[in-house]
């Protein structure tokens, strides 16, 4: 009987011990040893989603005050500011007249577009052109800044004043494109003098400075 009543009370203290843990009067250490491992694990690791190798989308507010709207220049060539010079048809000065990027992307489009004369709405305003022969541009030699422009021999048959005022629309057209510097005169691959301002021929390179004072910005000479 003594021993029946000791086996149950073993088994009512096993069955308190599982429930839970009691009330104690004073601390108990609890050797390292008996420490489950969920208990001395940081609880960083324990709480932390597993990592990712995506890196996680920007917010706006972690961008820098350049990257909010900013956009991406495109690709393009450097712009060029050339311009074909027409006559005024009042004044017979010479005034720059600005075209399209296709028109004047490079040397060749720009005095071919030269050589087709002004548009309606340049001609309602008053410009014309003294190049009025229809030469055709046969090609353009570059030698460094210098420009040997070709031009089929009907150019030549420019005469007078319209002469000075053609060569002079063909050189201030060329060298306003970006690194040309000075033009030559070839007609149908034969050298040829123009009329400077002064109306003595040259068949030197001819540059801005000896056509510069047709300009329409020019000062007029007394």
């Amino acid at each position: 009987m003594r021993r029946a009543r000791w086996m149950v009370a073993a088994v009512l203290a096993m069955a308190a011990t599982g429930c839970g843990v009691g009330a104690q009067q004073r601390a108990v250490v609890i050797p390292s040893g008996d420490v489950p491992t969920v208990l001395t694990a940081p609880v960083s690791s324990a709480s932390a989603p597993p990592s990712s190798t995506e890196p996680a989308p920007s917010s706006p507010s972690s961008l820098g005050p350049s990257s909010i709207g900013a956009t991406t220049p495109a690709t393009t060539s450097s712009p060029v500011a050339s311009a074909v010079y027409l006559v005024d048809d009042k004044t017979n000065r010479l005034v720059a007249v600005h075209r399209s990027r296709a028109q004047t992307a490079t040397l060749r489009t720009l005095v071919e577009t030269l050589l087709t004369g002004p548009t309606e709405a340049e001609s309602a305003a008053g410009l014309t052109t003294a190049i009025n022969t229809s030469p055709t541009l046969n090609k353009i030699t570059i030698q460094g800044s210098l420009a040997i422009i070709d031009l089929s021999s009907s150019f030549g048959d420019i005469r007078g004043a319209a002469e000075v005022l053609a060569s002079a629309q063909v050189v201030l057209t060329a060298v306003s494109y970006p690194g040309t510097e000075s033009v030559l005169f070839t007609l149908d691959g034969t050298p040829t003098a123009v009329p400077l301002v002064s109306g003595v021929l040259s068949s030197s390179p001819l540059t801005f400075g000896d056509y510069a004072s047709l300009l329409a910005t020019a000062p007029s000479t007394p």
